[in-house]
């Protein structure tokens, strides 16, 4: 059987309406695969930002108790074998060391702690003069053994293993002018710093 002219042209068009049409449904395919992956790919970049900056913070918080304990400050008293924390308005502290005797005649060595805040108060009611005893907010002693309340020593700062040291609030000023605001500035810097020091001194150590 022989086709006639019409439908030979009818089977020409029905083969290249087939052939778009699977051009379009590759494409629309092609087009859908390939925004999946890039959605893919930009939803893995992103949670591993996300880790990245997480461990990222995670390691400086870890560090930052580190850095907090490298910038402790120590007042070292080497004659005592003890190191003391300081807080912040005891960062300028200094002693001197002296040696006497006690009540009953032993010799001892005695610590005279000041800072040099204290020393700008002390030349401000003294007419601008400093003496070497002038400027201490707390006179330290060692002892060996364990502590015992007694009148021959100040009060208890802390205890050692096989030894303690006291604190005792120093007696009188150095102040010699009449200033009244200038000795009171003296005396309240001293209280000031004596409490400071005897907080501080609870987290002192033994100098291995």
């Amino acid at each position: 059987m022989k086709l006639s002219k019409n439908q030979k042209g009818f089977s020409v068009i029905e083969g290249l309406l087939t052939l778009i049409a699977l051009t379009l449904i590759g494409f629309v395919i092609f087009y859908v695969y390939n925004a999946n992956k890039k959605t893919d790919e930009s939803l893995n970049g992103a949670n591993g930002s996300t880790i990245q900056q997480n461990q990222s913070s995670a390691g400086q918080a870890s560090s930052a108790p580190q850095k907090a304990i490298e910038h402790i400050k120590y007042l070292s008293i080497k004659e005592y074998g003890v190191k003391v924390p300081l807080s912040q308005d005891l960062l300028d502290a200094k002693y001197r060391a002296e040696t006497g005797t006690d009540v009953n005649g032993k010799n001892k060595t005695y610590i005279y702690v000041s800072s040099k805040t204290l020393d700008g108060y002390a030349r401000a009611c003294s007419n601008g003069t400093l003496h070497a005893e002038s400027s201490n907010f707390i006179a330290l002693g060692k002892e060996s053994g364990t502590y015992k309340p007694s009148m021959d020593y100040g009060g208890l700062l802390k205890q050692f293993d096989g030894f303690f040291i006291t604190g005792a609030h120093p007696n009188g000023t150095p102040c010699t002018s009449n200033d009244r605001e200038a000795l009171d500035g003296y005396v309240n810097k001293v209280a000031q710093l004596n409490e400071s020091f005897t907080s501080d001194f609870k987290n002192a150590s033994a100098i291995n």
